[in-house]
Parts: C-alpha cells; structure tokens; sequence
C-alpha cells in the first residue's frame, strides 16, 4: 500500500510541472500571433483620420476611407492593430444610435380623467 501511495505521488510530481511548461510554451507562441479583432465604442474625428475611445485612448486610422461619412458621430468600430506602424486597421462600423429623452407631461390626455 505505500509503494503505491509512492508511485502516484512520484508519477504526480513529475507531471505536473511537466503540464506546466507545456502551457507556458503554448502562451508564448499565441503572443506571436497578430492581435485579435477589438470592438470598442468610440468618436471620431472631424477629418475622420482618428477616433477617440471610451478610456480617452486616441487611435490613428491605416484606412480613413472607411470612417467617411461618420465624422463627428459615435460609432461602434471593429478594428485590428497594425503592429509595425501603431495604428488600427478598420474592419467594420456600425453607428450608435441616438436616443431621445422623452418626459411626461401632465397636461396630456393620458393623465386626466
């Protein structure tokens, strides 16, 4: 009974540290990779060469042409960075839609009875 109790903590032992490494070389080949695709909510510019992030992050755009026509709005932006150049590549934008605060106002008809 313990020269079992002894192999299964030995075999345990040489495992996991082993299981360990394999993680650690699979994180390393992952940070090779290109970034991923993020989407953030942003405002871009006037000229539409940039755009402003939530956290106030400021992002050049590789490829302004695909923000024409959203100038000065807020827009939902799909981007990829470019990792030489610092900047971010569009891949996709979708306007925010703009809503409207209604109140109720007691002189309506709904309030009186």
């Amino acid at each position: 009974m313990k020269r079992l109790l002894f192999a299964i903590l030995l075999a345990a032992a040489v495992l996991l540290p082993a299981s360990a490494l394999a993680q650690d070389a699979s994180n390393q080949s992952a940070s090779s990779t290109p970034d991923r695709a993020r989407t953030v909510a942003a405002f871009v510019s006037a000229d539409g060469s940039s755009f402003l992030d939530t956290h106030q992050v400021h992002w050049l755009v590789a490829n302004p042409a695909s923000l024409s026509g959203y100038q000065n709005q807020r827009v939902k932006v799909k981007f990829q960075l470019l990792s030489g150049q610092n900047r971010a590549q569009i891949l996709s934008v979708k306007p925010i839609p703009v809503y409207s605060r209604t109140s109720a106002n007691p002189s309506d008809s709904a309030f009186r009875r």
